[in-house]
């Protein structure tokens, strides 16, 4: 992916940001931007966009003022604490913008991005808070911004979506939902359910494992959890209940974002529970908003690789493990996701689980850049009984959880 990096005012090339981008796998160019003649730092980045059309551009600062005042093809911008007041005419920025900033930022502030998001007209979920000061360069800010860029990642076809590795692991069920919550995404509509009773309540968006569906949990997990104070809001994959499209592994990798804005949810006010493979979902979610309230990984996969590698016919496809394994390294990089997740993390998994070992719940427990995380072990029950064995340790735990959320 392409990205040009527009550093801020007295910064140079080649700064922790730029550099977080190159490290991460992205081409980056970053221009030298004269600091006290601010048409001539406009020129710079435009003739550095039109020679080389990057996918995205970012810009920090007083280069996001320069970002928002130069011409992109309507290309996204992610921009961190722009002091668009201070320089530059452009008021107001396109629809598939993201902005980054730090209430706590003492040059820029915070209220400025929060006036740019209505001048655009964008949602409030445009706008992340992140980060502890006006350089956003802790791990928290430096995921957001990577988060924002990867997610207007040029489409490429994986071959993790090959029928001989995403057939072989997605098994969409015909179960539907009565009046279903419809989410179009891009080549499908999504067949979810959604409960709300108090419109103050967390909500914990779900995403199910890979051989269920949607209409496996109503009512009776929308009542328990509306029972223990959370609105629920259930995701279905493509192709499975009532939804449209093909359950395909990286193709849905967005759909949960999809989801949080056709329904209005701040990411905040969001806690993301994905089980077996709802985590991969879940986990990709956490990485996509750094800002999410909370995420509750229940027998989740820690290595998706090595399960991909297990069921998938690869012979058939004529795929060599190796290839397969480089792009879960590109989607699945478990390590990368949870070591750039700082926000509250609750780790659920049986002893005894029999189809994906309580390890994976030890690794990603242990990858998670959380303060606040914990890790529950069940002694009794399986990978598909862990609720209906553990029902009332299960919901005490979520409720604990979501109530350490709201403090």
């Amino acid at each position: 992916m392409k990205i040009l990096f527009l550093h801020g005012w007295n910064s140079v090339p080649g700064g922790v940001k730029p550099s977080w981008l190159i490290k991460h796998g992205h081409e980056v160019l970053n221009p030298s931007l004269d600091d006290n003649d601010f048409a001539a730092a406009v020129a710079t980045a435009q003739a550095e966009y039109d020679a080389h059309q990057p996918d995205v551009i970012v810009g920090s600062s007083r280069g996001g003022a320069v970002a928002m005042n130069i011409h992109v093809d309507g290309k996204p911008l992610v921009l961190l604490c722009p002091a668009w007041k201070k320089w530059g005419a452009a008021t107001a920025i396109s629809a598939n913008s993201t902005l980054i900033h730090s209430r706590a930022d003492d040059v820029v502030p915070f209220a400025h991005s929060e006036e740019l998001i209505r001048n655009s007209g964008l949602p409030a979920t445009s706008l992340l808070e992140v980060g502890t000061d006006h350089r956003l360069a802790d791990p928290e800010p430096l995921a957001a911004m990577l988060a924002a860029c990867e997610k207007h990642a040029p489409p490429k076809e994986s071959l993790l979506d090959h029928p001989a590795i995403s057939g072989r692991y997605l098994f969409p069920q015909p179960r539907r939902v009565r009046q279903p919550f419809l989410v179009p995404v891009d080549g499908a509509e999504l067949a979810c359910y959604r409960h709300d009773f108090d419109a103050d309540a967390l909500t914990l968006v779900h995403f199910h494992g890979n051989g269920e569906a949607v209409a496996d949990y109503l009512p009776d997990m929308a009542e328990a959890l509306a029972a223990i104070g959370l609105n629920s809001l259930f995701v279905e994959y493509r192709q499975y209940g009532g939804s449209t499209g093909k359950a395909q592994l990286t193709t849905m990798l967005g759909d949960g974002e999809v989801v949080l804005q056709e329904a209005g949810l701040e990411p905040g006010e969001v806690i993301a529970l994905g089980r077996s493979i709802g985590s991969l979902y879940a986990i990709e979610l956490a990485h996509r908003l750094p800002s999410l309230g909370g995420l509750i990984l229940e027998s989740g996969i820690a290595d998706p690789g090595q399960r991909f590698l297990l069921h998938g016919d690869l012979a058939a496809a004529g795929l060599a493990p190796q290839q397969v394994l480089a792009e879960v390294e590109r989607h699945f990089n478990h390590q990368r996701k949870m070591a750039g997740y700082q926000g509250p993390l609750l780790v659920l998994h049986t002893e005894n689980d029999g189809l994906v070992d309580i390890d994976h719940a030890e690794r990603n427990y242990a990858w998670a850049g959380s303060t606040k995380k914990q890790l529950v072990r069940f002694p009794r029950g399986n990978h598909n009984s862990i609720l209906a064995v553990n029902r009332r340790e299960y919901l005490a735990a979520v409720k604990q959880f979501a109530g350490e959320i709201r403090g």
